[in-house]
């Protein structure tokens, strides 16, 4: 029976060196767990981080392009703005030119006219020069005529009479 006792002690022994070896074992299977499972933490916290790093630049990036799509929006007003400022003053340089075509046109009307209205002038002033030269000689003819010409009372009555 001592023997029995030694073995089943040294099989216990034996046991519990094999229970030791599979508990550091599994201890060491552990650590390399809790280890890897640290390096995954410290890998998914910095991946948490630069997920934050990356949507706040991602926030940024949307900020400036709601203020370039607002900044465009207000280009567009301002262009459609000029746009409608060009089309009004074609208009006007179309109405201007309309009418500047006719004040030409009226201006050459009233040259024309100012040229006949001239030939006619000058030939107005020709009959005139002709008229003058004519009563002249008509005056010089009454006065050589009544320098030599008496009235008698003969011809003062017939002249009374004749009134």
């Amino acid at each position: 029976m001592a023997n029995e006792i030694r073995k089943l002690a040294k099989s216990s022994s034996n046991q519990a060196s094999e229970i030791q070896n599979i508990v550091n074992d599994i201890k060491d299977d552990i650590a390399g767990i809790s280890s890897s499972m640290n390096k995954e933490v410290e890998s998914i916290n910095e991946n948490i981080r630069f997920s934050k790093l990356t949507k706040e630049n991602l926030d940024k990036t949307y900020r400036k392009s709601q203020d370039t799509v607002t900044a465009i929006r207000s280009i567009n007003r301002d262009i459609n703005s000029e746009n409608e400022s060009i089309s009004n003053i074609q208009s006007i340089v179309k109405k201007i030119a309309s009418i500047s075509e006719n004040i030409t046109s009226a201006t050459q009307e009233v040259a024309s006219f100012s040229q006949e209205q001239s030939v006619a002038m000058e030939s107005i002033f020709s009959s005139i020069s002709n008229l003058t030269n004519m009563n002249k000689k008509v005056k010089d003819k009454i006065d050589s005529f009544t320098k030599d010409y008496k009235i008698t009372e003969e011809t003062k009555r017939n002249i009374q009479k004749g009134f």
